[in-house]
Order: structure tokens, then sequence, then C-alpha cells
């Protein structure tokens, strides 16, 4: 893995990508059903001002093993500032509070 990281366009990231099959049940009785699932391993190419270092990586997980990286890192910005969104709304709306 160490060699096939690659630098995505115009992006100051890495990634590494592996497709994989994971049993997705819970159920242990029943028959074992495989799944193809895309692994998205995300890098920075250098130190960042956040504290971030090159040793600092994320792992994304899709069901959609078709996806490319850049895609896929995409979608999950979109979700990201969704939860966000929702974890601000609660809280300035007293929701968290116990």
């Amino acid at each position: 893995m160490r060699k096939n990281w690659r630098k995505l366009p115009g992006l100051p990231w890495q990634v590494f990508s592996l497709s994989v099959e994971l049993q997705l049940q819970s159920d242990p009785k029943q028959e074992p059903s495989w799944h193809p699932v895309q692994l998205l391993y995300v890098r920075a190419l250098k130190e960042n001002a956040a504290g971030g270092s090159r040793k600092d990586w994320a792992l994304f997980l899709s069901t959609d093993d078709q996806l490319s990286a850049e895609m896929l890192l995409q979608i999950y910005s979109l979700r990201w500032s969704v939860e966000v969104y929702f974890k601000e709304a609660k809280q300035n709306l007293g929701f968290l509070s116990e």
C-alpha cells in the first residue's frame, strides 16, 4: 500500500483505494451474504495549519464500489455539512442540553 498512494489533482490529499467484499449480516444463523465495498484511505500531502500530518489518515467506506475517489470525497463532504448543520441546530435549540 505504501507505494500505491496517488495524488488527487487540484487537492492537497493522496488516496489509496481498495475493493473488498464484506459480510454485512449480523445474524450468524443465516447463510453469509457478501457485498462488494470500496475502502478509500485518504491522507494529507504535507503538514497543514490545523495540526494534521502526513501520518494522519482517514478511511471512507462506500457500498458503491464504482465511485471515483474524487466523487466519493465530494459526496462525503456534502453529507458532513448536513451533519454539522443538524448538530448546530440541536445546540442552538437546546436539544443537546441535559
